[in-house]
């Protein structure tokens, strides 16, 4: 079985503000954001909260076990046509 996609991501970023801001430019509607504003997440409107921003000292996605899929990933290969 393979992954069929995801449910959610979590990005840390090094500038809030800016990453934030080209989201919500993109299209992306923030619905949450923690009391320090340092954690935002954004919804799409067909897949509610998707994504997540923290701070980091550099872009870069979290570990693999924090990304939640709609289906267990497992080893197989792929076709791209």
């Amino acid at each position: 079985m393979g992954l069929h996609g995801l449910t959610s991501i979590t990005l840390g970023v090094p500038d809030i503000e800016t990453v934030a801001g080209y989201y919500e430019e993109f299209g992306l509607t923030p619905s949450e954001r923690s009391p320090d504003g340092l954690r935002r997440t954004f919804a799409t409107v067909d897949g509610g909260d998707q994504l997540t921003i923290t701070p980091a000292a550099r872009r870069r996605s979290p570990p693999s076990s924090s990304i939640t899929s709609r289906t267990p990933p497992t080893p197989a290969s792929a076709t791209l046509t």
